[in-house]
């Protein structure tokens, strides 16, 4: 072929493709289709192409530091402290939080790391302690801090429904109070676990904070340290960074809302409260799906536990619905309302020239009835208050934060808004 039939055939090919597109595009339209609203499709649908890429990468970043873990996030030891990894077992700060008695996350541990550790005793077990988790010592202080990506339970199999049952149980068992709030973020202190056969309180201070629910951050402390201490190291993570590593982020989390010290227990208890009640909902769920279970869907599963190890289709054959996602985005809805009644409540009274905190405007939520309403009824803190389905399916909002660390910045940019944190906790 010549390389003029060549471009002749290339030509009618591109002209029969753009009026099949035009075609195509004008049965689509509502009102009248000329060639500057051909030409406006054109322009929507390459923006929608950029937002698409943007989105899909956006996703794939996330992904990334989700599969990095916590370390990247922890904290560089302030003057006068040194930090330790726990592959280095043998120095005596680490010995010291050893007896802390660290442990990992539940349903973080594979079969091998469990077999490793049972084999090869404590080198085995500090590896798997050092993927998560840092010591600092000051000398006269030890600390222990952990930050654990914790991935969504597994409830197509047997054992993942197991699991989660089995870590509910465990945190009921606990006996806790609030401790603080640290940028949207609460921390609650172990007191004993009624697990414990001997009942004798801890020998060390425990404290536990949670970013969202199922798919969550879970930051643990335990240390010898006073109150002085663990404040600054809590106060020094950045804790919007950490909620950006989810795929449903909590909004009240790195929006820096600020509590009076005097405040900060309760509302620790309150959201302790919350992620316990959405653990129970998650728990007669999983009893329903064990009584429903399909023993066809149950055995492709188990065929397929090697490649998926949450298996492919539904153990109960459709039987008992769930949505993990919808959970988690209620619960972090749930959060946040307690968080916006404190908005509310400021807006409403008299500025005060004393004031220590200084509060910035937030956009007002509304509710919409729908399904996820009915689903935080059910998970209520105060007289079962509702908040926005789709405040979390909207579009996500750049946050710029600070970096964390020692340096006493509180202020975090979201969107146009600046909020500062005046003093410290």
């Amino acid at each position: 072929m010549s390389i003029a039939n060549t471009i002749g055939f290339v030509v009618v090919c591109g002209a029969v493709a753009v009026g099949v597109d035009v075609y195509t595009q004008s049965k689509a339209a509502d009102g009248p289709f000329g060639a500057s609203e051909y030409f406006q499709t054109l322009n929507d649908r390459y923006a929608g192409f950029l937002a698409d890429r943007q989105t899909a990468k956006a996703e794939s970043d996330r992904q990334d530091r989700w599969a990095a873990g916590g370390q990247g996030f922890m904290p560089a030891p302030p003057e006068g402290w040194a930090s330790y990894s726990f592959t280095q077992y043998d120095e005596a700060p680490v010995i010291k939080a050893l007896s802390f008695k660290p442990t990992p996350v539940a349903n973080t541990l594979s079969t091998t790391d469990l077999y490793a550790a049972e084999r090869s005793g404590n080198a085995a077990k500090a590896r798997i302690l050092d993927r998560s988790g840092r010591v600092y010592s000051s000398g006269a202080e030890t600390l222990w801090l952990d930050i654990t990506f914790k991935p969504k339970a597994q409830r197509n199999t047997v054992a993942g429904l197991a699991m989660g049952n089995m870590m509910a149980f465990s945190n009921g068992m606990e006996q806790t109070e609030g401790y603080a709030v640290f940028d949207g973020v609460g921390y609650v202190e172990v007191s004993r676990s009624m697990l414990n056969p001997t009942d004798e309180p801890l020998g060390y201070r425990n404290l536990a904070g949670r970013i969202g629910f199922d798919e969550e951050v879970v930051i643990r402390l335990r240390t010898d340290a006073s109150d002085e201490t663990i404040r600054r190291f809590l106060g020094s993570l950045d804790y919007a960074a950490l909620n950006a590593v989810l795929k449903h982020p909590v909004p009240a989390v790195g929006a820096g809302y600020v509590l009076a010290a005097d405040e900060q227990a309760q509302r620790a208890e309150q959201m302790n409260d919350l992620y316990r009640k959405a653990s129970n909902m998650q728990t007669k769920i999983s009893m329903e799906k064990i009584e429903n279970m399909d023993m066809g869907a149950l055995m492709v599963n188990t065929f397929v536990s090697g490649f998926n190890q949450d298996g492919v289709v539904d153990i109960t054959g459709g039987a008992v619905f769930e949505n993990q996602d919808l959970l988690q985005i209620g619960y972090g809805q749930a959060v946040s309302t307690l968080f916006e009644a404190d908005r509310r409540k400021a807006d409403a009274a008299p500025l005060s020239e004393t004031s220590d905190t200084q509060h910035a405007a937030v956009a007002p939520t509304e509710d919409e009835p729908g399904f996820l309403s009915g689903l935080l009824d059910s998970l209520p803190s105060l007289g079962g208050t509702q908040v926005a389905a789709d405040q979390a399916a909207g579009k996500p909002v750049e946050v710029r934060v600070n970096k964390g660390g020692f340096s006493g910045s509180n202020c975090v940019m979201q969107g146009a808004v600046k909020r500062c944190k005046i003093v410290q906790n």
